[in-house]
């Protein structure tokens, strides 16, 4: 009886030992198999993160790529903006220039304008002027031709007419004027002989004092009475415009 158990439990050992070999081969593959699966694993993220850092370090090239062209364009625009901003205020400078200039031809335009007016109206008024005196004139040939149509055969008969004789006064103010005139004249030139005689040695300076101071003192008075005639005449002619107004 002690001698069955024994042999027993050998037998139970012997059975057994195979059984727990096979239980650590199969432990011993899926540990393996685990481990290749973490390995591949690891690998497979090694990869994604190799492939995700070169996309990153392409994205960061490419955003310093994009960063260097952005600073490159900003400076062409900022050379841009000045040189444009220089252009404008050279052509507003050079517009203020032009305007000024033009300013400056309008106001002599418009002194040329005022002065051409004012020389028009004076000039027109110098015409009409001159045409009043041109019928005067016109008038005046008329009245002489008439004259020497009324005159031509006293004309013809005497070589030497007497000038009182042909001339005719229109009243006695006009022929008094007329006779003073003549004799200031006359006067004049009796002064002018005085002179010319003193120069010429042909009288003395007692002699010319005398005859100046007597022709003086006659042309004096002539010339007296001839402005106190031409006063009374205006002064009636005068009176007589305003009788009439």
């Amino acid at each position: 009886s002690t001698t069955t158990p024994t042999s027993t439990t050998s037998v139970t050992s012997l059975n057994a030992s195979p059984f727990n070999s096979n239980l650590s081969s199969t432990s011993t593959l899926s540990e393996l198999s685990s481990t290749s699966t973490t390995s591949l694993n690891l690998d497979q993220k090694i990869k994604n993160l190799n492939i995700k850092t070169k996309k990153d370090d392409n994205n960061n090239s490419n955003n310093s790529h994009n960063e260097s062209e952005i600073l490159i364009k900003t400076s062409e625009t900022d050379r841009l903006c000045e040189l444009i901003s220089r252009k404008g205020h050279e052509g507003l400078q050079s517009l203020a220039d032009n305007i000024s200039v033009a300013l400056t031809i309008q106001n002599e335009v418009e002194s040329r304008v005022d002065f051409i007016f004012d020389s028009f109206l004076r000039l027109k008024k110098e015409k009409e002027l001159l045409m009043r005196e041109n019928v005067k004139l016109e008038n005046g040939i008329k009245s002489v031709s008439q004259w020497f149509g009324d005159n031509e055969k006293y004309i013809a008969l005497t070589e030497k007419p007497d000038i009182d004789q042909v001339v005719q006064y229109a009243d006695k103010r006009t022929e008094q004027i007329i006779e003073l005139i003549a004799v200031d004249k006359s006067l004049s030139e009796i002064m002018f002989s005085l002179d010319d005689a003193l120069q010429n040695h042909i009288i003395d300076m007692e002699t010319w004092l005398k005859a100046t101071r007597v022709v003086s003192k006659d042309q004096y008075m002539t010339r007296a009475r001839l402005q106190k005639i031409k006063s009374l005449h205006e002064t009636v002619e005068s009176r007589k415009s305003f009788s009439h107004k």
